[in-house]
């Protein structure tokens, strides 16, 4: 018993220091949401790795029309070469939408998010953690943040309520350039 007390106990710390490695706590540079798609990304060559994390959503309700067909190009992992965040499902929820992580090089899923807003975290380690904001109410959200482990964007820290009426959001709501604005 005292050895199941200590393993335990003894792994509280390691989770805690895994949810505040230094990419969870990087600046947040650059944002966007489905007012920057694009249908100008490389479909074909992603088809396979969409349709598998579309059939992961298969029992989401959502847009048909939209499934797959638009992105948004962020270099995630500084390599020069864009990853893609590809609209999976809008689900009709405010402005929340699936969002499917692909890499082109080489090609595969690197996970999926569910978000209104997408925050680009700098790039601390080999690939940037994002912050997301999902739509629960005209005034209100949910923030959470997804890093980068074992291979696929993982949520790692959030899942807390934010209110513009109580003026609670992070601070770098509002405040932060979206990639589809002109310079």
């Amino acid at each position: 018993m005292a050895v199941l007390l200590l393993s335990s106990a003894a792994s509280i710390p390691v989770f805690s220091q895994k949810r505040m490695t230094p990419d969870v706590k990087a600046s947040v540079i650059a944002a966007f949401n489905n007012q920057c798609l694009t249908d100008k990304f490389p479909k074909k060559r992603l088809r396979t790795e969409i349709r598998h994390a579309l059939y992961k959503l298969k029992d989401e309700p959502s847009h048909p029309e939209s499934d797959g067909k638009y992105a948004v190009p962020y270099d995630l992992n500084g390599d020069g070469v864009s990853e893609y965040f590809v609209q999976l499902k809008d689900t009709g929820i405010g402005d929340n939408v699936y969002w499917g992580v692909f890499s082109t090089k080489p090609v595969r899923f690197l996970g999926i998010i569910f978000a209104e807003h997408v925050y680009l975290r700098q790039r601390v380690a080999t690939w940037a953690a994002v912050t997301i904001s999902s739509h629960i109410s005209s005034s209100d959200s949910n923030i959470s943040t997804y890093s980068y482990r074992d291979g696929i964007y993982q949520k790692v820290a959030g899942d807390y309520e934010v209110s513009a009426n109580r003026k609670d959001e992070p601070k770098f709501v509002g405040n932060v350039r979206y990639l589809c604005e002109r310079q």
